[in-house]
């Protein structure tokens, strides 16, 4: 018999509500391993103890309060489980749209590459200057803006060696 089965009906052995073929080997196993001994011997002395101890059983007018705790939380909280569920209803229709509006303007933005990309092939045909002065009016323009003096000028108008 194995160490494990002992310790797993530990409880059981203890109560004595095992078979008696079982209740046999368990005895014979028991006999031999002084280990699975000393713990069945431990643990019937603090299982046993649990009887000894003694209930402490609450008011009479413990319940009644109790009752009267849990149903004013429960009122406190319903309020704020209703403004969540109005705003769980309000909120799912009104992120779908903006995910929906996403997506149309994230597609009109790839659509509107497709065409760049058609200007600047046909660009390319007519020559290599117009296709930078294309990049540059389509990209880089907004370089420009900068205000004189300030820091992105700076950057901007600075001469790499």
């Amino acid at each position: 018999m194995d160490c494990k089965i002992i310790e797993k009906n530990l409880i059981d052995i203890i109560e004595e509500r095992v078979a008696e073929r079982t209740l046999k080997n368990i005895q014979i196993h028991l006999k031999s391993c002084p280990k699975c001994t000393l713990l069945v011997e431990r643990f019937s002395q603090i299982w046993k103890g649990f009887d000894q101890t003694k209930r402490i059983e609450p008011s009479v007018s413990f319940w009644p309060v109790l009752h009267q705790k849990i149903k004013a939380y429960e009122e406190q909280n319903s309020h704020l489980g209703e403004i969540f569920f109005g705003l769980k209803l309000w909120l799912r229709p009104a992120v779908a749209t903006v995910i929906l509006l996403m997506g149309c303007f994230f597609g009109y933005q790839l659509g509107n590459v497709s065409q760049n990309y058609d200007q600047i092939q046909s660009l390319e045909e007519t020559g290599e200057v117009a296709l930078e002065e294309l990049f540059f009016a389509q990209y880089l323009s907004s370089f420009e803006d900068f205000p004189e003096g300030s820091i992105s000028d700076f950057y901007m108008s600075c001469e790499i060696k």
